[in-house]
């Protein structure tokens, strides 16, 4: 019954197989490996030894084109594969200079926390600082007046000395009389 199906139809068994009764899960053999679509195509081409000339043409252009349509396959998913490779490494690099942004934005908002910090200790020196300046300032005033009122003690005590050095001298120059005032 395998011989004469093939001879009733007017077809070989492999055509038969590979073409008219391709079961659904073989159907993707024109894109099998270069060694089994090189055997299907073997067993196709040797059967029709026997096929017409029209037939076996035919069937050298279906080769053709599988195999052109299978080397283009194959440029593409070279070229496919080159370009995973170079998005791969682009992500790694991308990955490592997300990682430094990472980094650095920790490190700004690090530095920022310490800037507001350094400035809220600068307004509190300074507030002190103004403080400061102006407690001198009452106390600058404060010697000042004490420095004039010294200064003044220091001249009454002076005058006051010499007020009673001349009236010691007058006290011996002179002698003092004990009289009634004549009114």
């Amino acid at each position: 019954m395998d011989s004469e199906i093939p001879q009733l139809l007017g077809v070989s068994k492999a055509v038969l197989e590979n073409v008219i009764f391709c079961h659904q899960e073989d159907s993707y053999w024109p894109l099998a490996e270069p060694s089994a679509l090189k055997k299907k195509f073997d067993d196709i081409f040797e059967a029709t030894k026997c096929v017409p000339l029209q037939l076996r043409q035919a069937l050298s252009l279906t080769y053709y084109r599988y195999t052109k349509a299978l080397d283009s396959i194959k440029a593409l998913r070279k070229d496919r594969a080159a370009e995973l490779k170079a998005d791969k490494e682009r992500l790694v690099s991308l990955s490592v200079q997300k990682g430094h942004a990472d980094k650095l934005k920790g490190r700004i908002q690090e530095l920022a926390t310490t800037i507001a910090t350094k400035e809220v200790q600068y307004e509190n020196i300074k507030q002190e600082y103004d403080e400061m300046v102006e407690s001198n300032a009452r106390f600058y005033e404060q010697n000042k007046s004490f420095r004039e009122i010294y200064i003044k003690v220091e001249q009454l005590e002076n005058s006051k000395t010499r007020s009673l050095a001349t009236i010691q001298e007058l006290k011996l120059n002179f002698t003092e009389l004990s009289g009634e005032n004549s009114s």
